[in-house]
C-alpha cells in the first residue's frame, strides 16, 4: 500500500518524473524507498499526494544513502512529513529541493526525520503547515509542529535552507524533539508563524544553530507564546553568529526563549525584536531575550539594539533563573512605561534570579537601563552607575550611534545601522575583565579577543592583554605613534610612516586634513616622541 513507486532496487535511477494525486492507506503515497535501496530521484514533481500515516510525497528507509536532488513537493499531505518522511536508522541526502504548500495533521510539514542522519541542504521550504489543528503542549509539552522540517532524535543536518511563511502549532520553521543533536546551520527563517516559536523549536535537543537570520517570524496566539525566533525547552541548545530581526513574541522572548538546562548565545545580533503583551494583560517580557525557569545560561558577545517589551526592553529574567551576561552591548533598548510593567529597559531580573553582568554596555536604554533585583555587575559601562567593581558610567564613545530613523521604528528601511565599535580613547578599552564567564576568542564582529591597545592604560582585570567591556574588541590603536597598529610604538612605526610619507601613500595623510605634506612629517614626529 505505497503509492506510486515501491522501490525494492539497489541503484534505482528516477529521473524528470511526476508523481501526482497518489494515496496510500500507510506510508508513502509517491515514492517508497526501502531500507536496502540507494535511491537516487533528481528533477521529480511530487504533487498532491496523500499518505494517511507517513510520507504524504515520499517514505524513505534507506541505509544507503538515497539521494533526492531538486525536486518540487507540493501540496501533498499527511501526519507525519506531508513531502518527506525519514524513518528510523536512515540516511537519506535531501539537496536543492523546494518543498512549498504542504500539509502535515500532526508534524513535519515540508520534512519529517526520526532518528535518523539525513542531511537536507540548499533546499527551500515556503508556506506549509503542521499541526495547526492540534490542541494542547504549550510550554514545553510538545508533540505537533515543524511547519518546514520535523526532527525526532538522531543528528539530522539542516544547512544553506531557507523557510518562509510557513506555519505550525510549535516552531513554525523545524521542530527538535527528542535528544535530536541538529545542526542547522547557513539558514534563513523569515515572517513563519507558531503558537510558540515562529522560526525553530527544540525541546530536550541539543541543537547547534550557527550563522542563521532569523526575521519577523511570530510566536502568538498560544497559552504560552514565546519564543518569535527561537525557543529552547530543557535542551544544551548552542547559537553562535546568528542575526535576530524584528521577530515578535506575545508573552516574552521576541527572538528568543530558553527555560531550563544550559543552552549557550554567543556573537549574535538582536535588533527591532519585541515583546509587548496582550492588552490590559501582564505579558510582554523580554524584547530579545526571556530566559525562563531553572535555566542557566550563557549570553556573550552579542549586541542589542532597538528591541522593546513591557519589562525587560532587551532581557528579562525570571524566577530561578541563573544568567551569565559577558561583553555584550544593549543600546536604545525599550520597556514600554505602562499599568503592569516593571521597567528594565537594557535587563530586568525577577525575584529568585541570579544574574552575572560582565564586560557589558547597557546605554541609552529606556527607561533605565538595569530594572528589578539587584545583579552581580562588574566591569561593565552602565549609564547613570551600577554599584560593582570596575563599573563606570562615562560614555563609551561608539564610532557611530544606531538611529531608528524619521518614523522612530526599529526594523524598517530608514533605520540607522550605527556602528558600536569603539573610539580610539574609549574608556572601555582594556578595562574589562578576562575571566568573566563565557568570554570567548572572538567578538560579535569574528575579531579577536585580547587586543591590546599601547595608547590606552589597563583599568581590567588579569594579566595583559585585557580584554575590552562591550560587544566589540578595538582593533586599532589610541597611540598615534603606532603607525602600523601592531600594538607597539618603535622604530618600525617610524620607518614604516616614511616608507608611506616618501611613497605619498593616503595613510601619510597623519593630520588628516587631505594634504600629504611637512606637517605630516612633524605632527607624527611629535607624538612619536612624546611616546605615544
Amino acid at each position: 500500500d505505497h503509492g506510486g513507486i515501491n522501490d525494492h532496487g539497489d541503484h534505482t535511477l528516477v529521473r524528470d518524473c511526476i508523481f501526482r494525486d497518489n494515496f496510500s492507506g500507510d506510508h508513502g503515497a509517491g515514492l517508497y524507498i526501502h531500507h536496502h535501496s540507494q535511491t537516487h530521484a533528481i528533477g521529480c514533481l511530487f504533487e498532491r499526494n496523500v499518505a494517511v500515516v507517513k510520507g504524504g510525497g515520499a517514505y524513505s528507509q534507506s541505509l544507503h544513502g538515497a539521494v533526492i536532488e531538486q525536486c518540487y513537493f507540493r501540496e501533498n499531505v499527511a501526519d507525519l512529513g506531508a513531502g518527506m518522511y525519514n524513518a528510523e536508522l536512515s540516511a537519506t541526502h535531501i539537496a536543492d529541493c523546494t518543498f512549498f504548500g504542504n500539509f502535515a495533521h500532526v508534524g513535519g510539514g515540508g520534512v519529517y526525520t526520526d532518528v535518523t542522519t539525513v542531511t537536507i541542504a540548499g533546499c527551500i521550504f515556503a508556506e506549509n503547515s503542521a499541526g495547526i489543528d492540534q490542541e494542547g503542549g504549550g510550554a514545553g509539552s510538545g508533540g505537533s509542529g515543524g511547519g518546514g522540517v520535523w526532527n525526532t532524535g538522531g543528528s539530522a543536518i539542516v544547512r544553506d535552507c531557507i523557510f518562509t511563511g510557513n506555519v505550525a502549532s510549535f516552531g513554525g520553521g523545524v521542530y527538535n524533539i527528542e535528544d535530536a543533536a541538529t545542526l542547522v546551520q547557513d539558514c534563513f527563517f523569515i515572517r513563519n508563524q507558531a503558537r510558540e516559536a515562529g522560526g525553530l523549536y527544540s525541546l530536550s535537543s541539543p541543537a547547534v544553530v550557527r550563522r542563521c537570520v532569523f526575521q519577523e517570524n511570530t510566536a502568538e496566539n498560544g497559552v504560552f507564546a514565546v519564543g518569535g525566533g527561537v525557543s529552547n525547552y530543557f535542551s544544551d541548545s548552542i547559537l553562535t553568529d546568528c542575526d535576530f530581526r524584528g521577530n515578535r513574541a506575545t508573552l516574552g522572548g521576541g527572538g528568543l526563549y530558553n527555560e531550563g538546562a544550559f543552552p549557550s548565545v554567543s556573537r549574535c545580533t538582536f535588533r527591532g525584536n519585541s515583546s509587548v503583551g496582550i492588552e490590559n494583560g501582564t505579558q510582554g517580557w523580554g524584547g530579545a531575550i526571556l530566559n525562563g525557569y531553572h535555566t542557566t545560561v550563557s549570553i556573550s558577545d552579542c549586541e542589542m539594539v532597538g528591541n522593546a517589551a513591557r519589562s525587560g526592553g532587551a532581557i528579562f529574567n525570571l524566577i530561578f533563573s541563573t544568567v551569565a551576561i559577558s561583553n555584550c552591548t544593549m543600546f536604545a533598548n525599550t520597556s514600554i512605561l505602562e499599568e503592569f510593567t516593571y521597567g528594565g529597559g537594557g535587563v530586568y531580573s525577577y525575584q529568585g534570579s541570579n544574574i552575572a553582568l560582565r564586560n557589558c554596555i547597557a546605554w541609552n536604554n529606556v527607561p533605565d537601563q538595569v530594572g528589578g533585583i539587584a545583579i552581580d555587575a562588574a566591569h561593565s559601562s552602565i549609564q547613570g552607575g551600577y554599584a560593582g567593581q570596575g563599573n563606570q558610567s562615562v560614555a563609551p564613545q561608539f564610532v557611530q550611534l544606531p538611529a531608528p530613523g524619521k518614523d522612530l521604528l526599529w526594523n524598517t528601511p530608514d533605520d540607522d545601522a550605527g556602528d558600536l565599535r569603539l573610539m580610539p580613547g574609549s574608556p572601555c578599552i582594556d578595562a574589562g575583565a578576562n575571566l568573566a564567564i563565557g568570554l570567548t576568542s572572538f567578538d560579535v564582529a569574528g575579531e579577536p579577543r585580547f587586543h591590546d591597545d599601547p595608547g590606552t592604560a589597563d583599568t581590567g582585570v588579569g594579566a595583559s592583554p585585557m580584554v575590552d567591556i562591550g560587544a566589540h574588541e578595538f582593533q586599532g590603536s589610541s597611540c598615534l605613534a603606532d603607525f602600523n597598529g601592531d600594538g607597539l610604538a618603535n622604530s618600525q612605526d617610524f620607518f614604516d610612516f616614511l616608507a608611506a610619507f616618501f611613497a605619498v601613500l593616503p595613510a601619510a595623510d597623519f593630520n588628516s586634513d587631505a594634504f600629504i605634506n611637512s606637517q605630516d612629517f612633524f605632527d607624527f614626529l611629535a607624538a612619536f616622541f612624546s611616546g605615544c
